[in-house]
């Protein structure tokens, strides 16, 4: 295989396998983090479209405030945050399509 091909498949692991780790991490020198995975927003999803954040990285969370917004397969609805602390990283981008549901959207911190 040419080395990009190889390089991304193993990233492809990487990112599987930490889709399937629990919620929260703990790596190197960064402060805990918890992912936020993308929901089920209705019924019949099985995937959906990012179609805005609300927040940027390092704003602060509040329980229940507008995230992101999500396109389903019937319609754009508003994401919730789950609990407070911080957006830590926006893991997947505005416009980022056809995410499988339990895919890694972002990631919060308790504190900045």
């Amino acid at each position: 295989f040419p080395t990009g091909q190889v390089l991304k498949r193993a990233t492809a692991r990487a990112v599987m396998a930490t889709a399937s780790q629990p919620c929260r991490f703990l790596s190197g020198n960064y402060p805990a983090h918890f992912r936020i995975d993308m929901p089920a927003l209705s019924p019949t999803m099985e995937s959906g479209t990012i179609v805005s954040w609300a927040v940027n990285e390092g704003d602060e969370l509040g329980d229940g405030d507008l995230l992101a917004q999500i396109e389903t397969d019937k319609a754009t609805m508003d994401f919730e945050t789950p609990e407070v602390g911080y957006l830590a990283k926006i893991i997947l981008p505005a416009g980022t399509s056809d995410v499988k549901l339990g895919t890694v959207s972002c990631c919060k911190g308790p504190y900045r």
